[in-house]
């Protein structure tokens, strides 16, 4: 059933951000960077490893845990595999928490629905791989992050 969304001229879906289906071109010059500095040796890049843990000591991150998944060379569009093949655990100086949004939980879409919007649609479509699915968040706030 498609209701209108309030405030978004004529929409049906509330969208949540305006680079709908385009989100590899808005991270590509970021990622460029990191595989160069990666590159010279100036940081740890590791694509197919799934942090589940924020390793933290004395209130400070200090490094990540987590699985490595199977590789997977699936083309754009479609789901990748998330086979595990090992864990990893990496102390660490500094760490950057990246952690995508939760577009494919349609329950803590939910969960984050903003007043202003009205109700949650009770249908709501995916734009996103499954894999976006806020648990990344879930682990910054094990760690003890504060969420906006």
């Amino acid at each position: 059933r498609k209701v209108p969304a309030p405030g978004v001229g004529g929409n049906s879906v509330p969208r949540f951000h305006i680079s709908w289906g385009t989100g590899p071109g808005v991270v590509e010059p970021f990622s460029r960077v990191v595989e160069q500095v990666a590159f010279d040796g100036r940081l740890t890049y590791l694509p197919r490893h799934r942090v589940t843990e924020l390793l933290t000591s004395g209130g400070a991150v200090t490094g990540v845990a987590g699985q490595v998944l199977a590789d997977d060379d699936g083309a754009r569009g479609t789901a990748s595999n998330r086979t595990v093949v090992g864990d990893f655990r990496i102390e660490s100086a500094a760490v950057v928490v990246a952690t995508g949004g939760v577009g494919a939980d349609h329950e803590r879409v939910r969960e984050v629905w903003p007043d202003r919007l009205g109700p949650a649609p009770p249908d709501m479509l995916s734009g996103v791989p499954a894999y976006v699915d806020g648990s990344g968040i879930t682990v910054a706030e094990r760690a003890g992050a504060r969420l906006l």
